[in-house]
């Protein structure tokens, strides 16, 4: 499958990457999709959360069972619409980032009265979907190519108050509690696990976005953990290492479940912007420890993947795969390390670049 957010249908892919289509779960999947659901190891079901410009104030959380088709479908009223890139999957829990992230429809504009008539847009369209027969006229679009390319639709609103949405897994949009975090977005979270009355939530932390100045310097995204005190109502943030970094991953095998080992993209100090990836990350969250592995100079990674060695070893036996650009030839290697050394096992060059930002879930062929 190849999936992206903001409503845009998901394409089913052969095994050869020839494209088969548009999709949507076998007539059960409405108003677009996510780019990260998160596969509960348990039942190989489907959870996530999407989101969609022309649905209002409202995200949706589904769950896709093996059959491929959505068996549950819960829809969630916001405060406003929000740009909900991503979210955390639990054993008992589903965790919702309502972050500062607002719609703006005027962005890209330049006169007043466009500005100002943008700005009525905007605010209705915060909080009212449109009607069904749009919304499916949108899908038909995705279908044909995409939507078009408007340009950014959303801004930072530091006027907006953060938090975090915890529903139980079965539970309705009534169930959700909210917990306040200080400002900031979080694009990819790298685990979430319950500890007892607390869940806890080891994310990538940007202290703003899509705006520009010292904000933007990645020396600021850093991995935190949030442990969410349900008991005390309370969320208690703390730092688990101030590098800068973005594209973490867990083994999958434990999503939802606690884990130890995370890996991530680390960028050069002090470099404006996500455009300088420098190295890949190993964290061991037991003792606060993190290695770096780089690639020499000109040479870029990409979001690496863990693969265990076989379905029951050991939570870092395996590879962390993924992509390195290389700038002086133009083109990527797919390269594999060892996940416990971060040494280099292999290395598969390709005849083309990936470009950054490419990334996914390893998913193993059938047997």
């Amino acid at each position: 499958m190849a999936i992206t957010e903001a409503g845009a249908r998901p394409y089913e892919l052969t095994d050869e990457l020839e494209t088969i289509g548009p999709s949507d779960f076998c007539g059960t999947l409405f108003g677009g999709y996510s780019a990260h659901p998160k596969r509960d190891p348990a039942t190989g079901e489907l959870h996530a959360v999407s989101y969609n410009p022309m649905r209002g104030n409202i995200v949706q959380y589904t769950v896709t069972g093996v059959d491929g088709k959505v068996r549950r479908t819960v829809d969630i009223r916001l405060k406003a619409q929000t740009m909900m890139h991503d979210f955390s999957l639990t054993e008992k829990y589903v965790v919702l980032y309502d972050l500062p992230v607002a719609l703006d429809l005027g962005g890209s504009l330049r006169s007043r009265p466009a500005k100002a008539v943008a700005a009525l847009l905007t605010r209705f369209a915060e909080r009212h979907a449109a009607p069904d027969f749009v919304l499916r006229a949108a899908m038909r679009g995705s279908e044909r190519g995409g939507p078009p390319q408007a340009g950014m639709l959303y801004r930072w609103a530091p006027e907006r108050q953060a938090r975090v949405g915890v529903m139980p897994r079965e539970g309705t949009a009534a169930d959700i509690r909210w917990f306040e975090v200080q400002p900031c977005y979080v694009f990819h979270p790298l685990n979430a696990y319950d500890d007892g009355d607390r869940v806890v939530l080891d994310v990538v932390r940007h202290p703003s976005v899509f705006t520009t100045g010292p904000s933007l310097v990645p020396s600021n995204r850093s991995l935190d953990r949030w442990t969410v005190d349900l008991a005390a109502g309370k969320v208690i943030e703390e730092r688990l290492d101030d590098t800068s970094q973005e594209y973490p991953r867990v083994d999958e095998r434990l999503v939802g479940r606690q884990h130890r080992y995370g890996y991530a993209v680390g960028y050069a100090p002090g470099t404006p912007g996500l455009s300088a990836p420098a190295a890949i990350l190993r964290h061991d969250l037991s003792s606060r420890r993190t290695q770096s592995v780089a690639f020499g100079p000109g040479r870029e990674p990409g979001e690496f993947v863990f693969v265990p060695s076989t379905p029951d070893a050991a939570e870092d036996d395996g590879v962390a795969m993924g992509f390195v650009y290389n700038r002086a030839t133009d083109r990527s290697d797919l390269v594999l390390l060892d996940g416990q050394t971060l040494e280099t096992v292999a290395t598969v060059h390709l005849p083309a670049r990936v470009p950054h930002g490419f990334h996914g879930n390893w998913v193993p062929s059938a047997d």
